[in-house]
């Protein structure tokens, strides 16, 4: 994770979440509305603003694994700061 000023990393997942294979409140919520039976690729990057301070885009792309065309994307950004 980025620290400081000028580090950065760059993210990068695929899954697949077979239909009732976690309990739907334990799923990740932001990964094709956080149900099961999807799958997809989770890409993002991070960079380090200051000390303990991060900025974080995040980009989903999913779909449904089986029954109806069910395609999601979704962009976020996130601004982390460490307090320490």
């Amino acid at each position: 994770k980025p620290r400081k000023l000028g580090d950065w990393r760059v993210r990068y997942s695929y899954r697949v979440v077979a239909a009732d294979a976690v309990v739907d409140a334990l799923s990740h919520s932001d990964f094709h509305g956080g149900g099961t039976n999807s799958r997809g690729s989770e890409m993002g990057v991070d960079v380090g603003l200051a000390q303990g301070v991060a900025l974080n885009f995040t980009y989903y792309n999913t779909q449904v694994e089986t029954g109806l065309k069910d395609d999601r994307q979704r962009f976020q950004a996130d601004l982390v700061i460490k307090f320490m």
